[in-house]
């Protein structure tokens, strides 16, 4: 990750960050969507832009954790053209009144690596959600049976005669 475009949210008496937050999360995702798609097609399930919160704090509050994403988003790609191909001023034109993006900058010599995180789900929730959707299919059968059982034999449950 060579290279970066900051996202700043400009504070405003009147909207709330984590409004403005939001609407610029969706249409981040949304410009990496595209992206994804033009690179490795349809069924793109990854892509090569990272994405930092460079003022992330972790804090105490009433001795409960309390988190902050601050008001900083960083984009990460390895080449130049890939974020003027990501276009982030197209995709956050509607926000401009709310949001400052920076040019596209150099990263430096003083990062020294990146973080990858990955989501990671159990098996033990697939295999719910298999048995969640298994039984809620039986329990539909059982309800339709009843009309399909009588003196005419009814090829839909809905129907009035034979």
């Amino acid at each position: 990750m060579n290279y970066y475009q900051e996202l700043t949210i400009i504070p405003s008496a009147d909207v709330s960050p984590f409004f403005v937050w939001s609407k610029c999360f969706t249409q981040v995702h949304l410009a990496l969507v595209q992206q994804a798609k033009a690179i490795y097609g349809e069924n793109a399930t990854r892509g090569d832009i990272g994405v930092s919160f460079p003022e992330y704090r972790c804090e105490q509050n009433d001795g409960k954790p309390f988190t902050r994403l601050g008001t900083k988003l960083r984009v990460f790609a390895t080449t130049k053209s890939e974020l003027e191909q990501l276009n982030l001023d197209k995709w956050c034109e509607r926000l401009l009144d709310y949001i400052h993006i920076k040019r596209i900058a150099e990263v430096g010599d003083k990062a020294i690596g990146h973080v990858l995180v990955k989501r990671f789900r159990q098996q033990k929730n697939y295999e719910k959600r298999a048995n969640k959707a298994v039984s809620s299919t039986l329990t539909a059968s059982v309800r339709i049976l009843p009309y399909r059982i009588g003196k005419w034999r009814l090829r839909h449950p809905f129907s009035t005669g034979v």
